[in-house]
């Protein structure tokens, strides 16, 4: 019987406790949560149930997670027997990876940024649901640095191709299945060609002047010469976001802030870059509304308009026949709708006229009103570029500096300066815009094949050549004076060839050089008489110019300065000769 109570009473206890013994007075009750799993641990659970069953897929990579459930650092496929360092989201470090048989990398090195190739091909192997490569998709071919390797191929269709070094295909480069592949470590290999008709992204002068020309991948600095990767020019582009193109760009003239005025500003999708001296400035790229809100994005074409030549400091924004005026002082902005103007692909401003570029060809507006006067469109290689049968009279070759020889050189009442060679004229106060010549019939068409001397006199240029001298207005278009030319005796009462004139700020005598002689003629007087005679050292004078630094002689390819006409006849030693410089001429050095 106390057998039986004592079974009776055991089993009431384990019916009580459901079975289940219990614990111990000291043992601690664990009433921590249980963590949530990791990226890695859902990544390698994920491809171990992949089967209906449950089970691993055969030969599928594992990802090793560690005690924490984050990615080792080293992982391995145990199929394949290679081994690759990854990241904290287990991305594939670039350059990592080692076959079978060969050394492992350190994978405790620290981790240099991924590569736009980089970045490019991971967003091309992980655009499908299950992080693999979409079938048939391009995926970038990247060196062990993250470099794009300069031939990519598509290996769905066969094709191969040159790149530059943004991942950029090569004009002309491309080789279907079966045809010999370019040699992508030619320099050379497939530059674009400008003279062949090509559209522009984008045309701007950078802080120095110097025009430059943006088609995909590259730039052609100047009028003439090859193209060249943009990258040479502008690296961060390329280093940090890789724009490969730009949609537009300009120059901004603001000099109420020097901090802004002359920097280059690029456009890219919603993004705007701001450049000085070819650097990317800090803080850059930023969102277009951030530095000019309420202009649109993708745009076509942008260009400066400084006040004067627009209501107040400007900058045109082109996005089909719209036109975004943006003031740059109060930031704000009015669209008009220029359904006259062809859609700009780019646009510039260039000796103070604008320009809208769309195929091959460009037509001048007005900055205002839009408006268009003369035969437009024109072929942008006649302008524009030095292009083989193409040309608009110019022909002019740039000439090296030691090699320079001007005819004559003034300076207007508005501060223009103009110097003469030969049959051409170059205006050097636009060096902004480059240094650029033109035929002197472009501008004096009545004067041809060259001039002796030129000078300025209150809002009139006078132009000299053999015994006559051309008067023109120096309004727009260069009006000529009715009733000229006019003999110098005529005008100045002076005879005989003429080596130079110059006439100093603000005053009325003008000082012509003959031979070793510097005659005054006081050109307040009627009718105009010499009023002096000085003896000069100086021979073999071709032109001069008087300014606030005084007087520059040229002789060839070098000039003398003098404080006054009158040190320039007295002096018999001649101070140390300069030489002409490409600031001054745009010559070559």
């Amino acid at each position: 019987m106390e057998l039986f109570t004592k079974t009776l009473f055991l089993c009431l206890a384990l019916a009580l406790t459901n079975g289940a013994p219990a614990p111990p007075e000291d043992a601690a009750v664990n009433d921590e949560p249980e963590r949530l799993k990791t990226h890695c641990e859902h990544h390698r659970d994920k491809v171990q149930t992949t089967s209906p069953e449950g089970h691993r897929i055969v030969g599928a990579y594992v990802p090793q997670c560690d005690a924490e459930g984050q990615y080792l650092p080293q992982q391995c496929h145990g199929s394949t027997g290679h081994c690759w360092c990854v990241d904290g989201r287990g991305q594939e470090r670039a350059g990592t990876r080692a076959p079978p048989g060969t050394p492992s990398v350190d994978c405790d090195r620290p981790e240099r940024p991924k590569t736009h190739c980089e970045h490019h091909r991971d967003k091309v192997q992980t655009t499908s649901p299950e992080g693999h490569p979409i079938v048939g998709a391009y995926v970038p071919q990247c060196d062990a640095e993250g470099q794009y390797l300069p031939q990519q191929c598509h290996g769905s269709t066969g094709h191969c191709w040159c790149v530059d070094g943004r991942g950029q295909e090569r004009a002309g480069t491309r080789a279907p299945p079966g045809t010999p592949s370019v040699d992508c470590d030619r320099p050379d290999a497939a530059l674009p060609d400008r003279c062949a008709g090509i559209e522009f992204d984008a045309i701007t002068p950078d802080e120095k002047g110097n025009m430059l020309f943006f088609k995909g991948s590259h730039l052609w600095p100047g009028f003439r010469g090859p193209a060249q990767p943009s990258n040479e020019s502008f690296k961060e582009l390329d280093d940090m976001h890789n724009i490969g193109h730009v949609d537009a760009a300009f120059r901004m003239h603001n000099t109420e802030n020097p901090d802004d005025h002359d920097h280059i500003y690029f456009f890219l999708d919603d993004k705007v870059f701001s450049y000085y001296n070819h650097t990317l400035e800090d803080g850059y790229p930023k969102e277009i509304q951030e530095d000019f809100p309420g202009v649109p994005t993708h745009l076509d074409a942008a260009v400066e308009c400084p006040k004067g030549e627009c209501i107040a400091d400007s900058v045109l924004f082109f996005k089909g026949n719209d036109v975004h005026v943006y003031d740059i002082t109060t930031k704000t902005v009015k669209t008009k709708t220029w359904s006259h103007l062809p859609v700009c692909t780019s646009a510039t401003r260039w000796l103070e006229h604008y320009y809208c570029f769309h195929g091959h060809n460009f037509t001048r507006f007005h900055p205002v009103s839009g408006q268009v006067s003369g035969d437009y469109p024109k072929d942008a290689r006649r302008y524009f570029m030095t292009c083989p049968n193409f040309g608009h009279g110019g022909h002019y070759k740039v000439l090296k500096c030691s090699e320079v020889k001007i005819d004559a050189i003034t300076t207007d009442d508005t501060g223009k300066m103009y110097i003469f060679a030969g049959p051409i004229y170059m205006r050097l106060d636009t060096s902004r815009d480059g240094l650029h010549a033109f035929p002197i019939t472009r501008a004096w068409k009545e004067v041809t094949g060259g001039v002796d001397a030129v000078f300025s006199y209150t809002n009139k240029i006078y132009l000299i050549k053999g015994d006559q001298i051309y008067i023109y207005k120096t309004a727009a278009h260069y009006t000529l004076i009715e009733g000229y030319p006019k003999t110098l005796k005529e005008e100045l009462g002076i005879e005989g060839h003429v080596d130079a004139a110059f006439l100093c700020p603000n005053e009325h005598t003008v000082h012509v050089i003959q031979g070793q002689k510097l005659r005054a003629v006081d050109l307040t007087a009627s009718p105009r008489a010499v009023t002096q005679v000085l003896p000069m050292s100086l021979s073999d004078i071709d032109a001069a110019v008087c300014g606030e630094e005084g007087i520059k002689v040229f002789k060839g390819s070098q000039f003398y300065n003098y404080e006054s006409p009158r040190l320039l006849a007295l002096s018999r030693i001649a101070p140390v000769p300069q030489n002409i410089t490409k600031a001054m001429m745009g010559c070559e050095e």
